[in-house]
């Protein structure tokens, strides 16, 4: 049952993903929602935390600031350089540039830490603003 919940959660959360970076924001956000209740009901934490940041900045591109914030707030600080920026960017969208950018200098103080010449971004499907 386990490896079934996380192929079914790999599959989710990568398609939703992709959704996203597309606009296609009808397709994504049922996606990432089921990734979000399975990785929870499944107690799978490794797609917990890759699910919250993706389904927020769906949320907050479908004008659905609110909703955002909510998962937002799900998403705890272990979180890896990808997801911080994924929520660094939803929390932008939804007004609160402090937050924004105080994720963001933590990404950026992580990868001059580590000597990293750059970290993958993830592509938002609109411009900020």
């Amino acid at each position: 049952m386990a490896a079934q919940a996380y192929e079914r959660l790999s599959v989710y959360v990568r398609l939703g993903r992709l959704y996203v970076r597309q606009g296609t924001l009808h397709q994504a956000i049922p996606l990432l929602e089921r990734g979000v209740a399975l990785s929870q009901d499944a107690n799978i934490p490794l797609w917990y935390h890759l699910s919250p940041p993706s389904l927020a900045l769906a949320y907050d591109l479908a004008g659905r600031a609110a909703d955002a914030l909510a998962m937002l707030g799900q998403v705890g600080e272990n979180t890896d350089a990808n997801n911080t920026l994924l929520c660094g960017e939803a929390y932008l969208r939804a007004g609160y540039v402090e937050e924004a950018h105080r994720l963001a200098q933590r990404v950026l103080e992580n990868a001059c830490h580590r000597k990293e010449r750059r970290t993958p971004a993830f592509p938002s499907a609109r411009p900020v603003g």
